[in-house]
């Protein structure tokens, strides 16, 4: 579900990077005793590997105190991430039902915009709180299942693996929208507020256009530039993910095209020129414009 809104993490830690996803775990049960954990290849961050090349654990006071905040500084290309949230105080009950009693709440955050807020689901035994998943391509997952583990804390990355492989009704967004009804309607309203220098209504347009249809791929693209307008590069990085793995249909290359290259534009003023020639070429191969070409040569002379 997109949040609107500017609301702001209960975290210390501020803005993340360009590209970064804050994932802000709480709870309200003053006993029990929750730890994050974030698997991906080679990699899994938690309370006793707490920084890694690409995230960072950065509240966890080891007193089972909430919140407890992680920071997804980058997301690699074809690289699939997953975030669960593990009962370390009933490691060795798996029956237990505490983590569903807890009150948990897991809401993640890109820059100033809450993305989506996942509350414990109720009323189920387990001590392993699969949350959500990012794909190869960038697309969230929704998992929000409670799993009973024997695993200790140092083995819930394979543990995750293990049961991401055993397979779930998780799946990312899919299916293009339609060109017309309500969604389309808020799009083109977005769109005219846009073109009036009005950002912030423009952006609260493509929200809503998003709200009533989820797989609005030009939507998602039309947010994406509102959001380079306004300077809110991950937000706008985010959101042009999102176009690009959603588009579909006849308009589908122009709109990847176009959000590849607002990727690339972003990196390349943050000095990230590896990854903003990536995006352009990207966008070169899913449409020839001289635009892409000029970029592609002024990466190249860096």
């Amino acid at each position: 579900m997109l949040c609107g809104g500017t609301a702001q993490a209960s975290s210390p830690t501020g803005r993340t990077s360009l590209d970064g996803l804050r994932i802000v775990l709480s709870w309200n049960a003053a006993e029990a005793d929750l730890d994050s954990h974030l698997s991906y290849p080679d990699h899994h961050v938690y309370f006793e590997r707490k920084i890694s090349d690409d995230a960072r654990l950065d509240v966890d006071d080891g007193a089972r105190k909430s919140p407890e905040t992680m920071t997804l500084l980058r997301k690699r290309a074809g690289y699939g991430y997953t975030y669960a949230v593990h009962d370390f105080g009933n490691r060795s009950r798996p029956e237990a039902s505490a983590l569903s009693r807890s009150g948990a709440q897991v809401s993640l955050y890109l820059g100033e915009q809450l993305l989506r807020s996942y509350p414990v689901p109720q009323n189920r035994p387990g001590n392993l709180w699969r949350v959500f998943r990012i794909d190869g391509e960038g697309r969230f997952q929704d998992i929000d299942r409670i799993d009973a583990s024997t695993a200790q804390a140092e083995r819930i990355d394979t543990e995750l693996d293990r049961l991401d492989g055993a397979g779930d009704d998780a799946g990312g967004d899919e299916i293009e929208a339609g060109l017309a009804g309500p969604a389309a309607h808020a799009n083109q309203r977005g769109e005219a507020a846009y073109r009036a220098g009005n950002l912030e209504g423009a952006v609260a347009l493509y929200q809503q256009s998003i709200e009533l249809d989820p797989d609005f791929a030009l939507a998602y693209s039309n947010l994406g530039l509102a959001y380079v307008k306004l300077g809110r590069s991950a937000e706008a990085i985010w959101a042009s993910r999102k176009a690009i793995a959603l588009a579909r249909g006849a308009n589908a290359t122009a709109i990847r095209a176009g959000a590849y290259y607002n990727i690339g534009k972003l990196f390349e003023e943050a000095g990230r020129y590896d990854e903003a020639m990536s995006n352009y070429l990207s966008a070169k191969r899913e449409q020839t414009h001289p635009t892409y070409d000029k970029a592609i040569e002024r990466v190249r002379g860096l």
